[in-house]
């Protein structure tokens, strides 16, 4: 990674496998990751924490990543935000708020590209 700085990073993916290997991916490279498996866990950890960049799902049940977001920038207009997924296209609006995009399936060259850009991007 060519980023000098460690970041904390929320994951909000519903799906184990992908959840496991972003976060162990992310942590490889120092970022500290805390693993949420809906957007309502999410949203409670964001009540008491802030952090670096906000990585999402947009597909979740309950509460999708695109609503994680929004209410996380109500509290931390900051917030860095990359969304993610395999099916939905991302939202213009999305794009000219700031919010970053990955495509799934990503591999760990992506995954970190994103992160890096985004966590330098201007909320």
């Amino acid at each position: 990674m060519n980023s000098d700085r460690v970041l904390t990073i929320l994951l909000v993916e519903d799906d184990d496998g992908i959840r496991t290997i972003a976060s162990v991916l992310l942590e490889s490279e120092g970022h500290h990751v805390h693993a949420a498996a809906t957007g309502e866990e999410a949203n409670a950890w964001l009540a008491q924490h802030q952090p670096d960049v906000l990585f999402a799902d947009v597909n979740l049940p309950g509460i999708g990543g695109a609503e994680v977001a929004r209410l996380a920038r109500e509290a931390h207009p900051e917030l860095r935000v990359l969304l993610t997924s395999g099916e939905a296209m991302p939202d213009p609006a999305w794009l000219a708020s700031g919010v970053r995009y990955l495509n799934k399936p990503y591999d760990r060259r992506a995954l970190l590209a994103a992160i890096e850009s985004t966590a330098k991007a201007a909320a």
